[in-house]
């Protein structure tokens, strides 16, 4: 499931659960620990139990912050 981080829900203003479809190929930064993943565009987000925090209270959600040309 995607959330708006800003006003525009447009793909550089989304996050992304783990699990989740990944969107649009490129690099995605997690926004909880700042730990980066390239990605392709229909792969799945890594599942909870490939990504986790040290402190559990901290969500993982990725975002976009590099699109590449590979599809």
């Amino acid at each position: 499931m995607a959330m708006a981080l800003l006003g525009d829900s447009d793909e550089w203003n989304l996050s992304y659960e783990f699990d989740a479809a990944v969107p649009v190929s490129g690099i995605y930064l997690c926004t909880g620990c700042g730990k980066e993943l390239t990605a392709r565009k229909g792969e799945r987000f890594p599942h909870q139990n490939q990504h986790r925090h040290t402190d559990f209270k901290i969500p993982v959600h990725w975002r976009l912050v590099l699109k590449t040309a590979v599809n």
